[in-house]
C-alpha cells in the first residue's frame, strides 16, 4: 500500500477548517444566547408573576372595551389590582424598538410626561390620573379608582412605579459608603441600561435613580441646624442645604432621569460643612470592582 502524502495533507487541512467553522458557529450561537439572556423581553405571564411577588395580584378585567385604548393597533390587556385597587393597562409590543419608537414619537422618557397624546388617549375615556411608564417592550398604565383620596392615589402610583422600575426592568443597584468622625453616609444608584440594534442603527435607553443618606453620629442633633453638603462625582457635582430629622438622618443628592450612572470602581467625595466645621467622606463600593 503506497502512502499518498498529498491526499493526507488535503484531509488534514479540510478537517482543520471544518473544526474551526464549527467552533466559530458555536461561539456565534453562544453570543446570541448570552445576548438574549441579558436582554429578555416581557410577556403577560412574567408581568403578572413579578407583580404578585411584590404583593399585588393581577386579575383580568373583562368589562373594559380595549378597542378604545389602542396604540398603533396594539390593544392592552386590562387587570384589576386586588390588594390596592384600580386598573392596570398592559401594552405588549413585539420588540423594544416598537415601544421605543412610540416614546420617541410622543417625545417622552421612561417615565412619561403628562403633556402628551397618551394622556389624551386615557382622558378621552374619562380615566383620571393615569400613571404611564415603560419597561423593555411594554407600556404600563395605572388608573386609580375615582373614589380614592389623593394620598392613596399618590401611594399607589409610587408603588406601581417602583415595581415597574425595579422588577420589570433589568435594574442594577450600586452602593457607595463611607464615614468620618462625625458622619456616616451611603449613596445608592439604581439603573437600567439597554443597547440594541434596529434596522442597522444602534439604539440606547437608560434610566437611573440616585439617593444619598447621611447619618449624624453625635448625640446633640438639635445643635447641628441647617448645614451644607457637596458631592463631587467625577463629571459633575451636587450640593445644597439640608437639615437632620429627629433620628439624626437626612437625604442628599436625590434625583432620577437619563443621567449617567457610575461604575463600581468610582470614588465619590462628600464634603459636609456645619457650625464652622468641615469633614470629608470618601464613598466607595464594598468591595470595589466586584
Amino acid at each position: 500500500m503506497v502512502f499518498n502524502v498529498r491526499l493526507f495533507v488535503i484531509i488534514i487541512i479540510a478537517l482543520f477548517f471544518l473544526t474551526n467553522c464549527t467552533i466559530s458557529d458555536q461561539n456565534i450561537n453562544n453570543a446570541h444566547k448570552k445576548q438574549n439572556q441579558e436582554f429578555m423581553l416581557l410577556d403577560l405571564n412574567q408581568i403578572k408573576s413579578l407583580f404578585k411577588k411584590e404583593g399585588v395580584k393581577l386579575t383580568k378585567n373583562h368589562s373594559i372595551n380595549i378597542n378604545n385604548y389602542q396604540i398603533r393597533g396594539t390593544k392592552p390587556t386590562v387587570f384589576n389590582l386586588e390588594q390596592i385597587g384600580g386598573k392596570l393597562f398592559v401594552f405588549i409590543f413585539q420588540t423594544i424598538t416598537d415601544r421605543h419608537s412610540i416614546m420617541e414619537q410622543f417625545k417622552i422618557g421612561p417615565l412619561i410626561d403628562s403633556d402628551n397624546q397618551m394622556y389624551s388617549l386615557f382622558s378621552t375615556q374619562k380615566e383620571i390620573n393615569p400613571s404611564i411608564q415603560a419597561a423593555k417592550n411594554a407600556i404600563i398604565v395605572y388608573i386609580p379608582d375615582k373614589s380614592f383620596t389623593m394620598i392613596k392615589r399618590v401611594k399607589n402610583h409610587k408603588l406601581i412605579e417602583e415595581i415597574v422600575f425595579n422588577r420589570l426592568n433589568d435594574t442594577k443597584r450600586l452602593e457607595f459608603s463611607g464615614q468620618s468622625k462625625t458622619w456616616k453616609a451611603i449613596y445608592t444608584v439604581k439603573y437600567y441600561d439597554y443597547t440594541w440594534k434596529a434596522n442597522g442603527t444602534l439604539k440606547h435607553e437608560t434610566w437611573a435613580k440616585k439617593k444619598g443618606k447621611l447619618k449624624y453620629k453625635g448625640s446633640n442633633i438639635q445643635d447641628v441646624g441647617k448645614f451644607k453638603y457637596q458631592l463631587e462625582k467625577g463629571s459633575g457635582e451636587a450640593s445644597g442645604d439640608i437639615s437632620l430629622n429627629d433620628n439624626g438622618t437626612t437625604f442628599f443628592a436625590t434625583g432620577e432621569g437619563t443621567i449617567a450612572h457610575p461604575n463600581r470602581d468610582q470614588i465619590f467625595t462628600l464634603y459636609i460643612r456645619w457650625n464652622d466645621k468641615k469633614e470629608i467622606i470618601h464613598l466607595k463600593s464594598d468591595p470595589p470592582g466586584v
